[in-house]
This record gives C-alpha cells, sequence and structure tokens, in this order.
C-alpha cells in the first residue's frame, strides 16, 4: 500500500486529490512521458558511448538535464500548463534533430510517430495539431535535402511514404481521441454542476420545510413571529425570507364586515 501511495504521489507531482482533473490527466501524462524518457535516454546514452559517438552521449546528457529540471519544477510548481508546453516543445526540436541525424541505421526517426500523440493531449487540438503538422513539414525538408550539406541522413522513398503516412494516421487518431475527450469531459462537468444545483435546490427546499415544521413563536398581539437568534419579524417578511412562498394582499370576510361594513351595506 505505501509503495503504491509512493508511486501515486511520483506519478501525480503530489497534486492534491481535489485538484482539477484535466489537470491531473496533464501531470500524470506528462511523468509518463518523461520518467520512462530519462530512461530511455541513459541507457541510449551508455548504447552511444559504447560504441564512441560521443555527440549523441553528450546530446542525451542534455536532454537528461531538461527532463530532470521540467519533473521537479511540475512538482515544486504544480504549473502543469508551463511544464507541459516546454516539454512539447523540447520533444519538438529533439524529434526534429533526430530525424536530421539519423542514429543508428536511422531509426531515430521513429521516434517522431509519438509527437502528435503528446502534442495533441498535452496543448489540445487546436495547438497540438499546428505544432504536429510544423514538425511533418521539417521531416518532410529533412527528406528533400537528404545527404546534402544541410543534412546528414538520407531515406529511402519508400521509407519516406511509409513513415509519413504512418504519421498523419497516428496525428488523426490523436485529434479524434482529443475532440471525443474532450466533449466528454465538458458533459461530465456540466452533468456534475447540474447535480450541485439540484442538490442546492433539494437542501434549500428541506430547510424550508424544516422552517415551517417547527413551532414559530408567534405574537398574541401584532403576530409577528419570532426567529432562533430572537429577533421579531412581521408574518410575510418571516415567509418571504425563509420560504419561496409569494404573498399577495386579500380581505377575508370578517375584517371585510368589521373595518368596511358600512360600504357593503
Amino acid at each position: 500500500m505505501k509503495l503504491k501511495n509512493f508511486f501515486w504521489n511520483v506519478i501525480t507531482s503530489g497534486q492534491s486529490d481535489m485538484v482539477d482533473i484535466d489537470i491531473l490527466r496533464k501531470t500524470v501524462l506528462l511523468n509518463a512521458l518523461v520518467l520512462p524518457g530519462l530512461i530511455s535516454l541513459f541507457f541510449l546514452g551508455i548504447f552511444a558511448f559504447i560504441e564512441g559517438n560521443n555527440f549523441i552521449v553528450i546530446l542525451n546528457s542534455v536532454m537528461l538535464i531538461v527532463f530532470t529540471s521540467v519533473f521537479f519544477y511540475l512538482r515544486i510548481s504544480k504549473d502543469v500548463t508551463k511544464a507541459s508546453t516546454v516539454g512539447v516543445w523540447i520533444c519538438f526540436f529533439f524529434f526534429l534533430f533526430l530525424a536530421d541525424r539519423g542514429g543508428t541505421q536511422n531509426t531515430a526517426i521513429l521516434w517522431i510517430l509519438i509527437f502528435p500523440v503528446i502534442s495533441i493531449f498535452f496543448l489540445g487540438t487546436k495547438k497540438g495539431s499546428f505544432l504536429s503538422i510544423l514538425l511533418a513539414l521539417g521531416v518532410v525538408l529533412v527528406f528533400a535535402f537528404g545527404n546534402t550539406t544541410l543534412v546528414t541522413s538520407s531515406y529511402s522513398t519508400a521509407f519516406q511514404v511509409r513513415i509519413m503516412a504512418v504519421y498523419t494516421i497516428i496525428a488523426t487518431l490523436a485529434v479524434i481521441s482529443e475532440e471525443l475527450r474532450r466533449r466528454i469531459y465538458e458533459q461530465l462537468s456540466q452533468s456534475n454542476l447540474d447535480k450541485k444545483e439540484a442538490i442546492d435546490k433539494l437542501n434549500k427546499s428541506i430547510k424550508e420545510i424544516k422552517t415551517l415544521q417547527d413551532i414559530l413563536p408567534i405574537c398574541m398581539h401584532c403576530k409577528n413571529i419570532r426567529d432562533d437568534d430572537g429577533y421579531w419579524f412581521a408574518v410575510e417578511k418571516y415567509l418571504t425570507e425563509r420560504t419561496e412562498v409569494q404573498l399577495s394582499h386579500a380581505l377575508c370576510p370578517s375584517c371585510a364586515k368589521e373595518h368596511y361594513s358600512k360600504y357593503l351595506k
């Protein structure tokens, strides 16, 4: 149980249980990206060191520092919006760089496939889609200038077509999933708001019923009513302030005969 609580505390950056569910979602997703990323970068750095690729070792070390900084910044500040924005932009430039460098047997470019999911889930449909398209254009430029002084790696035409097709499919699915999630979230939020309003009305009605069921001290002469705090109120004011009763003036037959008998003849 303690291990489970510890893991939950780490993955949520210590966010309160009362925090908005969307903030909690982004926090968990960001940590689910950063923590495995730290582990991957560590081992990839070791492999690069074994292969003697010092440049990749330095790059992975820098990314380790950046990802660690994002993790601790989120835990300290709880500002998931800023942390996720920084994280997405870091992934954008890092993935574009990997597409340029190619990596071992030109496989590093495969990392770009997760970018639409990352950007759209963290930044929303509009901003996430814009960045996904921007990265796709950057990769297309890498393909166009392959094996030149501008770009380090080159890819076969068949590979270019396949990876961009898969990238497009993943981006489309990410957009659909995020839009469905957003609409469901809005419907649930509205439903919870409606429930809260209904509960408030119910509590108010119960209070009004309780008020009317109590024994009310009423003056035997002026008919004013005394409340629980000892203050006296006219019957009309007491009822209108504590219930939804709307009072209107009328004249009963007895009062009409007593006060207006000469007009009734």
